[in-house]
C-alpha cells in the first residue's frame, strides 16, 4: 500500500499575498481578460505587433492566459483575442486556424498535422 503524501502550503505573507494580487489583476485589465468568463470555453490568439504568435484552446481561457503569462516568458504578446465555441469543436477549429496562420510559437503542432496530412 502505498503511503500519503501530504503537502503543506506555502507560507506566504499578507503582504506577498496582496502584492501577487495586484500583479494578476493588473494582468488581467492589460490584456483584457477582465471581460472573459472564467470558464468560457474558446480558441485564443496571442498577437504581437499585429500578427498572430500562437494559438491554443481552452476551457477556462482566462485562466489559461494568466498561465502563459506566468510560465510562458517566451511567447511575447501584446494583446489577446478569443472566439467561444462549443467544447466538442475546440480540437478541430484549433487545428483550422494553426494551418491558417502558422503561428511561430505552434510550430511543433504544425509540422504534426502536416505530417498527418501526408500519411
Amino acid at each position: 500500500m502505498s503511503k500519503m503524501i501530504y503537502l503543506e502550503p506555502t507560507k506566504i505573507t499578507e503582504d506577498e499575498r496582496v502584492s501577487r494580487l495586484r500583479v494578476t489583476l493588473h494582468k488581467e485589465h492589460k490584456y483584457g481578460l477582465d471581460k472573459i468568463e472564467w470558464y468560457s470555453p474558446a480558441i485564443y490568439f496571442l498577437w504581437l505587433e499585429g500578427r498572430i504568435v500562437y494559438i491554443g484552446q481552452s476551457i477556462n481561457v482566462r485562466g489559461r492566459i494568466l498561465q502563459h503569462l506566468a510560465t510562458s516568458p517566451h511567447i511575447k504578446f501584446d494583446r489577446v483575442s478569443y472566439k467561444p465555441y462549443n467544447r466538442s469543436k475546440l480540437d478541430a477549429k484549433e487545428k483550422k486556424f494553426i494551418l491558417k496562420y502558422m503561428p511561430i510559437h505552434n510550430k511543433k503542432i504544425i509540422q504534426g498535422y502536416k505530417s498527418q496530412l501526408e500519411s
